[in-house]
């Protein structure tokens, strides 16, 4: 599976690795199961490794949206939330 598919992705250089850190989102058109999930995560992990990164971890990182000016003047309220971000590695050359 193409990295491309994984849309969202960061990759910098610390200590002789670069890293790639991209969100990951399980999808399903009507009900997952936990080993749908598990699948996709194989194939997110799988096209990254086909580039050479090794999967490092997996995060959950909170989010906060401000609503902007004209929305705040019609009551929208900050909302919360949070994403799985996946950290990579491959050494330097």
């Amino acid at each position: 599976m193409a990295q491309s598919q994984f849309a969202g992705f960061r990759k910098y250089q610390v200590g002789g690795f670069e890293y790639a850190v991209s969100y990951f989102e399980a999808k399903f058109k009507n009900n997952g199961t936990p080993m749908m999930v598990a699948d996709q995560f194989t194939q997110f992990v799988e096209s990254w490794g086909s580039q050479g990164f090794e999967f490092l971890r997996c995060d959950e990182v909170p989010y906060r949206i401000t609503p902007g000016c004209l929305q705040g003047l019609f009551g929208a309220k900050e909302s919360f939330g949070h994403c799985t971000v996946a950290t990579f590695r491959k050494k330097l050359s």
